[in-house]
């Protein structure tokens, strides 16, 4: 059985975990986030919603991740085993921004290594398997992270002594790879389109539906990069860039949050108020000195949004730090007209209804516009 050797290095500290107590990295962590990308670049290349001159929603989708990654019906196309080379365990103790909801947890530190190993059982696509997992790595690396809040930050990797490519170099890449492994199998190979006010159904990188950029450091310290991007302050001049930007979008609307409180205290309803931070996932949670906490969620049963942000960290050949800022626009991180609710936490009487914003294009612009003064 052909096999795959690839070994990780944790740039920053990684939540990884089976019981949101200890940090455990396991095969169905690495095999949910692989997926995760894969359902990503697959619709690039092919029509996910056709197979076999059959028109179905997702069935193209379905038979490509079936082929690689196995269901009910039919097994997976490789194995996973993971080995601890160098694991630095901590408990976390610190109560800041980014790591809310993480308190008491245990975490692998930055520099912490690990073997991923991969069984190829599929003989007839034994080169281009390997490749397409160490591609889907290597794109994880670039974008994303593994374990808890990895969308801020945490968890993020290098895959050590592997080439080092651009994110559109990387694309190029998998889409060959896929192309070569996919051909003849009955898909159809024209890339997806999504019609539905250019939205596509779930975060895809295709060609308009994602941003992305870097921001260089120019720092070594770890700690000073998350100050960097999450310090919470009063003061708008002094806040990271994250928080600086979300305290935009916030004031986009003439302080939103502000003219809330004034209709919750006016006994209102129903309001025309519009939270444009809501972009950045849900619930959102606010605490105000002598008044209590109140809360910002989805009206309806899916209270909790993902944000379309994905903040990576890594380092240079000179061990200074930069970030790679990914957004993805999807169905699945919003509603076309976003209907929330705001209020009292705990109280249902004490809520209105108030509007979301999917306006990719402020995310954006503030974003950037904050990295530029950094």
């Amino acid at each position: 059985m052909e096999k795959l050797k690839l070994t990780i290095n944790f740039t920053t500290p990684s939540f990884a975990s089976n019981n949101r107590k200890d940090f455990k990295l396991t095969s169905q962590t690495i095999r949910g986030i692989l997926r995760f990308w894969f359902r990503a670049i697959i619709p690039r290349i092919i029509n996910i919603h056709k197979y076999n001159e059959c028109d179905k929603k997702f069935i193209g989708l379905k038979k490509a991740e079936e082929l690689i990654f196995g269901s009910t019906e039919r097994k997976s196309s490789f194995d996973l085993v993971i080995e601890t080379v160098d694991k630095l365990l901590e408990k976390n103790n610190k109560n800041t921004y980014y790591l809310y909801g993480l308190e008491g947890r245990k975490f692998s530190r930055e520099n912490s290594e690990f073997k991923l190993i991969f069984y190829i059982k599929n003989k007839q696509m034994e080169d281009s398997l390997k490749d397409l997992l160490k591609n889907l790595l290597l794109l994880i690396s670039t974008v994303g992270g593994i374990g808890a809040k990895s969308r801020k930050g945490l968890g993020s990797f290098e895959v050590l002594g592997e080439k080092k490519y651009e994110l559109e170099e990387l694309l190029k890449i998998l889409d060959n790879i896929n192309k070569e492994i996919f051909k003849r199998r009955g898909f159809e190979f024209e890339p997806t389109k999504f019609d539905n006010k250019n939205v596509s159904d779930y975060p895809v990188l295709m060609d308009g539906y994602y941003e992305f950029f870097t921001k260089e450091l120019k720092t070594k310290s770890l700690e000073k990069v998350f100050e960097i991007l999450f310090h919470n302050s009063r003061d708008r001049n002094r806040k990271g860039i994250y928080l600086k930007t979300k305290y935009d979008l916030r004031m986009e609307g003439n302080d939103s949050f502000k003219k809330a409180i004034n209709a919750l205290n006016l006994n209102k309803r129903t309001t025309n108020i519009i939270f444009y931070q809501s972009i950045l996932g849900l619930p959102i949670n606010y605490y105000i000195r002598g008044k209590g906490q109140f809360k910002l969620e989805s009206k309806g049963k899916e209270n909790r949004k993902a944000s379309p942000l994905f903040i990576s960290i890594h380092r240079d050949k000179n061990n200074d730090y930069f970030v790679n800022f990914l957004i993805m626009k999807s169905k699945l991180t919003s509603d076309l007209e976003p209907k929330l609710v705001f209020g009292a936490r705990n109280k249902i009487r004490n809520k209105i209804e108030i509007k979301g914003s999917h306006e990719y294009g402020k995310l954006i612009r503030n974003l950037r516009d904050n990295l530029e003064k950094v």
